[in-house]
């Protein structure tokens, strides 16, 4: 029997700064894959720098134009955990 992931989180807690270029590989190459392979719903945890927030911020407002996934973000790890 085969078991698939539908749901990743992706703790970005100690993320840097992301240029446009690597939010628009997460969504045109990255997300595209993980939602092929049945993943439905990718939770980030938020990082503590504004400017990273920002990008991510960014990043779901691809990810709902491309329609890839259902992109949450949170302020925790412990939240993104609970929501499952």
């Amino acid at each position: 029997m085969k078991k698939v992931a539908r749901i990743l989180i992706s703790d970005t807690t100690n993320a840097g700064l992301l240029k446009k270029e690597d939010t628009d590989w997460v969504t045109e190459v990255i997300t595209p894959q993980f939602a092929k392979a049945g993943m439905k719903v990718l939770n980030l945890v938020l990082p503590s720098s504004a400017f990273t927030k920002m990008t991510l911020m960014n990043l779901e407002k691809n990810e709902k134009a491309a329609q890839n996934a259902n992109l949450n973000l949170f302020g925790s790890l412990d939240a993104a955990i609970a929501s499952l």
